[in-house]
């Protein structure tokens, strides 16, 4: 009993993951489109949206794996209130962190350097 409530956590988790994932989908595909355009001309339409899958589940996973390593160690004392935004908090610098190593500090290509990204929305943390 107990061994398919780990299992079924494990999926709902994994679901999550990749909602999450599908949400960073539009970001990168438009970085790419607006800064990369001879790279995403290369790929085809079938390369790039495989490669934004990929990079986005990449994001996911770096946000948590960061994300984990920065929340601080927890102390006794600490309500459920004071815990929740050290967890958002460093969620949200985690996000920041990978994001512009992922994304955002990606060499542009030459031309590219000043033109202005159309906004895109981020999913919520």
């Amino acid at each position: 009993m107990r061994e398919n409530l780990g299992v079924a956590r494990q999926a709902l988790a994994d679901q999550r993951r990749g909602a999450r994932a599908v949400a960073y989908e539009d970001l990168v595909r438009t970085f790419w489109r607006t800064y990369r355009p001879a790279e995403v001309e290369r790929m085809g339409n079938t390369g790039l949206e495989e490669f934004v899958r990929g990079r986005s589940e990449e994001i996911v996973e770096q946000i948590g794996e960061v994300a984990d390593d920065l929340v601080p160690t927890l102390r006794e004392g600490t309500d459920v209130v004071e815990r929740a935004g050290e967890v958002k908090n460093a969620r949200f610098r985690a996000r920041s962190m990978v994001l512009q190593e992922m994304v955002y500090g990606m060499e542009k290509e030459p031309g590219t350097e000043t033109k202005d990204m159309p906004r895109v929305s981020l999913p919520p943390l």
